[in-house]
């Protein structure tokens, strides 16, 4: 996850959520008014196949 446009990332613990989704908790600290959230996904299957995938302003940070 990072706070500051991709510059930093940390990582967070994500767990399934509902509806096939998945959930995760921020850092208080990143909550910033006017901010963004990001994440930086990486999987791979049994196959070998992966993706590695950066959005780092995905979900902005209302106060």
């Amino acid at each position: 996850m990072t706070a500051d446009g991709g510059a930093t990332w940390i990582e967070v613990d994500v767990s399934p959520g509902s509806k096939g989704g998945y959930a995760f908790v921020a850092p208080r600290t990143a909550l910033v008014a006017g901010g963004f959230l990001g994440f930086r996904i990486t999987a791979e299957d049994a196959g070998g196949a992966s993706i590695d995938q950066s959005l780092p302003r995905a979900i902005p940070v209302k106060g």
